[in-house]
């Protein structure tokens, strides 16, 4: 990840960010350990075949954002409020790394998720 010291690993140390780490597996890096084996053409992901499975991951991942920001889930160390909420995904799809940023990066989560 480019932006591993400048960015992410900072913003995952902040006391005042509710950090919530996403495993999105897609088995992507199995097909093309395969395809490499077989010398078969290894390509770039271009569709969103994915996109329902992606939404539902998005979904799951609000509704815990959600109890936690209204208070319905208490952190075990009671730090306080949150200033600021944080995902981190882990994946082994470029695809699926996309699809989050590029449809949450950014979003003001009380706004998304209070009105």
């Amino acid at each position: 990840e480019p932006d591993l010291f400048k960015k992410l690993l900072p913003a995952l140390q902040d006391d005042k960010a509710l950090v919530i780490a996403v495993y999105a597996r897609t088995h992507r890096s199995d097909i093309m350990a395969k395809m490499e084996e077989k010398n078969e053409t290894i390509t770039d992901e271009k569709s969103m075949k994915n996109s329902n499975k992606f939404q539902s991951l998005v979904d799951q991942t609000l509704c815990v954002e959600k109890k936690y920001l209204s208070g319905e889930i208490k952190d075990s160390d009671d730090l306080g409020d949150f200033t600021h909420v944080v995902w981190m995904i882990v994946t082994d799809s470029q695809e699926a790394k996309h699809f989050f940023v590029d449809n949450h990066d950014g979003e003001d989560a009380n706004k998304r998720l209070f009105g």
